[in-house]
C-alpha cells in the first residue's frame, strides 16, 4: 500500500499550497481520471486510498478541499469525515465533497450528516468537477490543458455460465458511452497525449481480476463480498464509459445488498458477455486513437 503523502514529512509542518486538493479514492481508474481532471483545472492533488490515510494527510497538510469517496477499505469516507470534523479542523473547516457511485436514496443525507459539505455522483465529468471546485474554492479556475475553458457553474452453489448460456444473453445498454470516451480522449491534452491509451490499458489489465473477485464471492455465497467486488467493478466501468458492463455490475451489487447471492448466476453470465464486448470495443477505440497524429488527437 502506498504512503498517503509523498515528498513531505510531518516535521515540515502543515504546508499551505493554493489550490491543493486531497483525493481519497481506492479505485485506480477513478484516481487516474480525477487527478487528470484536477490537473487540467490547475490544481495540485494528493491521493490516498482510505479514510485512515485521509486523516493522516489532513494532520500534516492544509488542503483547500477534500474529495472523499464514501466506500473505501479500512475506514470509509463517512467515518473519516466525522473524525476530521470532530478532531482536526475546528479552526480551518476544509470543504469536503462526497464522491459516491451509488447515488441511492438517502446517500446525500448520510453524507451531509457525517459533516460533508457537498455531494457528487460518479462518474464525474470535467464540467461537474470544475463547477464544484469553483463553488468551494474562491478564485478563478484555469483553462484546461487543451486550451478550452472549463465550464463553470436455500443453499444454491454458484455455477459459472456455460459459453452457450452466455452467448444467448443480449445487452440492454450500449457497450460504451461515446460522449464519455471522447471526453477521456480529450482529457490528456497536448501535455499527456497518451492518457487515454494508458487508462484503457490499466482498465483492461484490471478487468479479469474484478470478475475473478465477483466469481469468488458467488462461489463462497458471500453477499458482502459480492457488494464490494461488484461496486469496485462498477466504479471502474463507469469512469471509463463502459456503460453496459457497469449496469450489470450494479445489478450484482444490488443482489448483494439484499443479503443474498440467489439469482446471481444468470446475471454473472451477462457480465461475462459484457466483459468480452467491452474489451473488444475499448481495444478498438484505443487502437484507432493511437493511430491518430498527435496534432489531431485533441482537436
Amino acid at each position: 500500500m502506498r504512503a498517503p503523502i509523498t515528498n513531505h514529512t510531518a516535521q515540515e509542518g502543515r504546508i499551505r499550497c493554493h489550490g491543493r486538493i486531497l483525493l481519497a479514492e481506492d479505485n485506480l481508474i477513478n484516481q487516474h481520471v480525477s487527478v487528470r481532471i484536477l490537473a487540467t483545472l490547475g490544481l495540485r492533488t494528493d491521493v490516498v486510498e482510505n479514510g485512515a490515510q485521509a486523516i493522516q494527510a489532513v494532520q500534516t497538510h492544509l488542503y483547500d478541499l477534500i474529495l472523499m469517496d464514501c466506500q473505501m477499505p479500512e475506514m470509509d469516507g463517512l467515518a473519516a469525515t466525522a473524525y476530521i470534523r470532530e478532531h482536526l479542523d475546528p479552526d480551518h473547516r476544509i470543504p469536503i465533497v462526497a464522491l459516491t457511485a451509488n447515488a441511492l436514496f438517502g446517500d446525500r443525507e448520510r453524507c451531509l450528516e457525517s459533516g460533508m459539505d457537498d455531494f457528487l455522483a460518479k462518474p464525474v465529468s470535467r464540467a461537474q468537477l470544475g463547477n464544484m471546485i469553483q463553488r468551494w474554492i474562491p478564485g478563478p479556475i484555469q483553462a484546461s490543458a487543451t486550451g478550452t475553458p472549463v465550464p463553470l457553474p436455500k443453499v444454491i452453489l454458484f455455477q459459472p455460465p456455460t459459453m452457450s448460456e452466455a452467448s444467448q444473453v443480449k445487452p440492454l445498454f450500449p457497450v460504451l458511452n461515446s460522449r464519455m470516451i471522447q471526453e477521456l480522449q480529450d482529457l490528456g491534452g497536448d501535455d499527456v497525449p497518451d492518457f487515454f491509451i494508458t487508462l484503457v490499458d490499466q482498465f483492461l489489465t484490471d478487468l479479469p481480476r474484478h470478475l475473478e473477485t465477483i466469481h469468488l464471492a458467488l462461489n463462497q455465497q458471500d453477499p458482502g463480498a459480492l457488494v464490494r467486488a461488484a461496486h469496485t467493478c462498477k466504479g471502474s466501468c463507469r469512469s471509463i464509459g463502459a456503460t453496459s458492463l457497469a449496469e450489470v455490475s450494479y445489478e450484482l451489487e444490488m443482489i448483494g445488498r439484499e443479503g443474498t447471492t440467489e439469482g446471481a448466476s444468470e446475471i454473472y453470465a451477462r457480465l461475462v458477455v459484457e466483459q468480452d464486448r467491452t474489451r473488444e470495443a475499448l481495444q478498438k477505440e484505443r487502437d484507432q486513437f493511437s493511430q491518430l497524429p498527435v496534432v489531431l488527437k485533441h482537436h
